[in-house]
């Protein structure tokens, strides 16, 4: 389960209930707040590469997700860090 965002494609394919959430191409800070918005605040903010929890982060509305996104640089290198061998 390394691979939330493949892992969660499997599961819709079939037919598991998900927790709503974007895993596009595009993760432009404008992309990622829209699609925030979409979801509906809370969100949570995490790395698809896993890392057990590292890098995690709770938004609890519009107003500081522009902060939470800063900081994405240093939770994918926390997680990237939690699966090299």
């Amino acid at each position: 389960m390394g691979n939330k965002a493949g892992a969660k494609d499997i599961m819709r394919e079939a037919g598991v209930p998900c927790v709503p959430g974007y895993q596009g191409k595009d993760q432009s800070d404008a992309v990622m707040l829209a699609e925030a918005k979409k979801i509906g605040f809370p969100v949570m903010i995490k790395a698809v590469a896993g890392g057990g929890g590292r890098g995690m982060r709770l938004v609890a509305d519009a107003a500081a997700f522009p902060d939470a996104l800063a900081q994405r640089a240093i939770r994918r290198r926390r997680a990237r860090s939690a699966i090299r061998p």
